[in-house]
Formats: C-alpha cells, structure tokens, sequence
C-alpha cells in the first residue's frame, strides 16, 4: 500500500469508531494496513498516546486533554504571541521617538538656516562698519598728512628765516 494511501484511509475519526467496536491497536493497524508503530505515531500526532477505549468511557476518552507536545506548543505560541504584542509596542514608541527626532533634526536644520543668515547679516554690518571706519581713519590721516606739510612748511621757513 502506498504512503499517499495510507494518508487517505487513515484518520482520528476512523480509529476512534474501530475502538468503539473494542477493537487492539494491533487489529486496527492490520485494517489500515500499516504497521502498530505507525499507528502509534498517528495517534502521538493526534494527541491519543496512550489511549484505550474502555466500556462506559467513550466520551471521557474523545474529551481528553492533548497531550504534553501539543501543550507546549500551545504555551510557545503564547509566548510568541505575548511577544509579539510587546514588539508591537516598542515598535511604535521606536515611531514616535523617530517621529520626534525628526522634527528636532528639522528644527535644528532651520535654526541653522537663521543662525546662519543672523552671521551673514552681522558680517554684512561689520563690513560696512569697518568701510565706515576707515574711511574716517582715511580721513584723519589725510588730515593729518596736510598738518605734517604744513608744519614741516612752516618750520622749514622758520629755518630759513632765523638767523644762524
């Protein structure tokens, strides 16, 4: 019997109802045509390790707790869940902290926008401050020049005057 065939015939339902009928696990792994491991494994997978049917307790056994491999992937998934949400949440506090991030680094740009207008202007005024200023300094130093040509004028003639 093939693998595919087996998976068809073989089913939680279906060994259920052939234990109903008190049937071994032996007897009902011939009628599946598979080996008492095999059906072992199924009923592992099924969450039916361990189980037997016994004559008025039918329904305890169908309302059995899954067994200890399917609890644990229940408290793992849980767990991943539980994680999940505790990720969802530093993800979006990670969005606001960017969000606020990005209106400092917009701020910043523009304060530096103005800072950097604020020293263009101030260098503007100091040029023309410094323009103002020499042209004052200009100005005295000519004055003072034409000073310098008229006393070196007028002791040069008080030289030439004196006697000697």
């Amino acid at each position: 019997m093939s693998q595919a065939a087996v998976n068809v015939e073989v089913s939680k339902e279906k060994y259920l109802s052939l234990k109903e009928l008190e049937l071994s696990d032996y007897k009902i792994a011939s009628k599946f045509g598979i080996t008492p491991a095999k059906l072992s494994s199924y009923k592992k997978g099924w969450g039916l390790e361990g189980f037997s049917l016994k004559k008025g307790k039918k329904q305890e056994a169908l309302s059995q707790e899954p067994n200890s491999s399917f609890q644990e992937l229940k408290s793992k998934l849980s767990q991943i869940m539980d994680e999940n949400e505790s990720l969802k949440q530093e993800v979006e506090t990670l969005r606001s902290k960017k969000v606020e991030l990005l209106d400092q680094i917009s701020s910043l740009r523009s304060d530096k926008e103005s800072n950097t207008q604020k020293v263009a202007n101030v260098k503007q005024q100091l040029a023309e401050e410094y323009e103002e200023e020499m042209a004052k300094v200009e100005g005295e130093l000519q004055k003072y020049k034409e000073l310098y040509k008229t006393l070196a004028a007028a002791f040069a003639a008080h030289l030439v005057h004196e006697p000697q």
